[in-house]
């Protein structure tokens, strides 16, 4: 008999039927000693077999101690009722009880429709190592193909980020992505759905992303105009007073572009912009 004195809130989590139940507790509060206490009474009052049950928990060694738990349960129940061969019978089945992690669970479903699902029954998971190499060579692999196909994408692609002697850079990325995307809910979608915004060069103007480089690149602008004009000041009764007050004019012509023209304009103008020489002088000339 039960003789644990439980909470109002943990009576009615163990006794609740015909519903779906959801449980928020912290830790410590007694959610396993709730759950272990709910599958005795299922057993023991309404007959059920432990084997028709499935339980998940976090971790084996939650797993492991719900088992004892409940075996123990069951033992204290039958030292007083000696004769319950229900009780007997699932103290026996308590070790092949669906009581494991979630990965336990999979690995066991898989396993006994391996022949539906058409793989090797004798698979093992794979550690840390093992996936570590195999994801290499799955990686590599699909280099060494786009090089026999001389994939265009693929050498920007080296020439950005890496080289075609090493790829060491580039494959680094792709993992960095990889592992990333892993927090998303629907990780290569999410990724598609990314790529796709840079499709339209007018999406890219207006990302959070590119508006905070152009303003970087303002930031920049204003700092170089505020040196050259320092320059041209300083010039003015020497020979390169002319050159740098062009440069004075190129470098506000392209803070306007960026600011009024946009991108476009921008880009443009660095395309077209003409340096002009500094003025220069023989020895111990003054430039005048």
């Amino acid at each position: 008999m039960d003789t644990t004195k439980w909470t109002e809130m943990q009576k009615k989590a163990i006794d609740t039927r015909g519903k779906n139940i959801l449980v928020s507790a912290a830790a410590g509060s007694g959610k396993t000693a709730v759950l272990t206490q709910r599958i005795i009474n299922l057993v023991i009052e309404e007959k059920l077999d432990i084997t028709s049950m499935l339980v998940l928990t976090f971790t084996n060694a939650a797993a492991n101690e719900m088992k004892s738990r409940i075996q123990k349960k069951m033992y204290d129940y039958l030292s007083e009722n000696k004769n319950d061969k229900h009780i007997k019978k699932q103290i026996s089945l308590v070790s092949s009880a669906s009581i494991s992690t979630m990965h336990a669970f999979c690995i066991n479903v898989l396993r006994e429709n391996f022949d539906i699902l058409g793989i090797d029954p004798s698979f093992v998971i794979g550690n840390e190592s093992t996936i570590s190499i195999l994801k290499d060579e799955a990686i590599q692999e699909v280099l060494d193909e786009r090089f026999e196909n001389d994939d265009l994408e693929l050498f920007v692609l080296e020439d950005i980020y890496s080289s075609r002697y090493d790829d060491t850079n580039l494959i680094n990325i792709v993992y960095s992505i990889y592992r990333y995307i892993q927090s998303k809910k629907e990780p290569f979608e999410w990724l598609y759905n990314q790529v796709e915004k840079y499709n339209s060069f007018d999406d890219i103007k207006n990302n959070e992303y590119f508006l905070q480089i152009k303003q970087e690149i303002l930031v920049i602008l204003d700092e170089l105009i505020q040196k050259c004009e320092l320059a041209v000041n300083y010039s003015k009764d020497i020979a390169y007073y002319g050159t740098l007050s062009q440069d004075l004019e190129i470098l506000q012509n392209l803070k306007i572009h960026l600011v009024n023209n946009g991108y476009d304009y921008f880009v443009d103008e660095i395309k077209n912009i003409k340096l002009s020489k500094l003025a220069t002088k023989k020895k111990d000339d003054d430039i005048t």
